[in-house]
């Protein structure tokens, strides 16, 4: 390519996109350190105390027809820059329902993000869940997938079930279907309030961890 265009090194690349990249002999890190602290800022929520897990096992969203309007624009705004964040932090994509505790969540885990080990089989895994019919107002369900290359996550996505197509592909011995217990459920991460202590675990097997 340094034929063809000018080209000069400059070093392992550190920084791209809002997106901080660590590399190192067991594999690379990535991370929205900068962003996070900005974003924390942005909604003064610095002084806040830190929260455990971005939403409350005992939270229950539902239309509030009498309630006082909100500023769209603070809102949608808020929401945005925390799709953004999901970038390095899938873990808290289930939680936009509690946008201000994601936030308290955030400041106190602005230093974690994703790792992704260089000792890696070509072997594909997928999760996948849904909290059935956990919407209060209209009775839809939330569901769910995770992917992994082996032990790196590849790929999180709110997915349709697509019965007669997967049903195909296990007939067809391209796919192995497994029940999976409650406590190694990975998805339930992305489909629902957990406790602390069970969140913590499966945020650390999706492979999201502080890296100072």
């Amino acid at each position: 390519m340094k034929e063809e265009f000018e080209m000069s090194m400059v070093g392992q690349l550190a920084y791209s996109l809002g997106l901080q990249l660590k590399q190192g002999s067991e594999g690379y890190f990535i991370s929205q350190e900068k962003y996070a602290k900005n974003l924390v800022k942005k909604f003064d929520l610095e002084s806040c105390k830190p929260s455990r897990t971005p939403v409350s096992t005992s939270t229950k969203v539902s239309k509030d027809e009498t309630g006082v309007s909100v500023d769209n624009t603070v809102y949608w705004s808020l929401i945005g820059s925390l799709l953004y964040q999901t970038a390095s932090r899938p873990d808290i994509m289930f939680s936009f329902i509690a946008a201000q505790r994601i936030l308290k969540y955030i400041k106190g885990t602005i230093q974690y993000g994703l790792r992704y080990s260089k000792d890696s089989e070509l072997s594909l895994i997928g999760y996948c869940d849904a909290d059935w019919v956990g919407n209060i107002d209209d009775h839809k369900s939330t569901s769910s997938g995770c992917f992994f290359v082996d032990q790196n996550l590849s790929r999180t996505k709110h997915i349709d079930i697509r019965h007669h197509y997967t049903r195909y592909l296990v007939e067809s011995n391209e796919i192995e279907l497994e029940y999976i217990q409650t406590e190694k459920q990975l998805t339930d991460i992305l489909t629902k309030p957990l406790d602390a202590n069970q969140f913590e675990i499966l945020r650390s097997v999706l492979g999201i961890c502080r890296v100072d």
